[in-house]
């Protein structure tokens, strides 16, 4: 083979690659948002758990051809959760959007979380965005083990990834300071926006009222 002939082949198979690494990095980059906030790739019509794209890929051709192991395969090409709680997170930077998601979570927890272990709800929330970010960059790292490191695009995709990782992990931040109408602990996210602390509970004491002679039966005391 000639020296030319050779050059050219090296820069059409360096082209193909350069291709095929920007269009993996793009879907990755569009699929990041979702895969953080749901630990799936789609939710609608139906879930979609995160695949090994680079196997897809280089089976594409005999899945057309033999729907059955098609099926077959793409139960093997899933990533493992590793115990994802399919909780929906919020990665943006949207504080209606944070908000929201952040009393989700708590609540799910337990309806009056404020009246619970607070140092306990904090651990539970870590763990979810911890097992979250672990499962995604299992994701990404199958997808992109086969491209150099030092490729422009894959470290693109990196740092998309870890500034998504940091907005993930303060959005289960909680505030902590006391609630606006009771002495329960804010349980609205740190920095929140306005003045006014939130346990999100109904603010009144649980506890059996102390002035029994005033009551024909136990009740609750009900102040703040």
């Amino acid at each position: 083979m000639s020296p030319l002939k050779a050059f050219g082949i090296k820069s059409l198979i360096y082209s193909g690659t350069e291709n095929l690494i920007k269009h993996r990095v793009g879907t990755l980059t569009s699929l990041l948002p979702t895969a953080l906030a749901t630990g799936c790739t789609e939710v609608d019509p139906e879930p979609e758990l995160l695949k090994v794209h680079n196997l897809a890929l280089y089976f594409q051709g005999l899945c057309s051809l033999l729907p059955s192991f098609a099926k077959n395969f793409e139960n093997q090409a899933l990533i493992p959760s590793h115990g994802d709680s399919g909780e929906v997170l919020c990665p943006t930077k949207s504080a209606a959007d944070r908000r929201s998601s952040l009393l989700e979570l708590t609540k799910k927890w337990h309806s009056e979380a404020a009246r619970q272990d607070v140092e306990q709800l904090i651990l539970h929330l870590q763990e979810v965005v911890d097992v979250r970010i672990a499962y995604v960059k299992t994701w990404l790292t199958v997808n992109t083990e086969r491209f150099p490191e030092g490729n422009a695009d894959i470290r693109s995709l990196k740092r998309s990834f870890e500034e998504s990782c940091d907005s993930l992990r303060s959005s289960v931040l909680l505030c902590r300071a006391d609630c606006g109408s009771c002495r329960l602990p804010c349980l609205l996210i740190k920095h929140h926006e306005g003045a006014t602390h939130d346990c999100g509970t109904s603010h009144q004491c649980l506890d059996r009222c102390e002035f029994m002679s005033e009551h024909e039966e136990p009740v609750p005391c009900g102040l703040p």
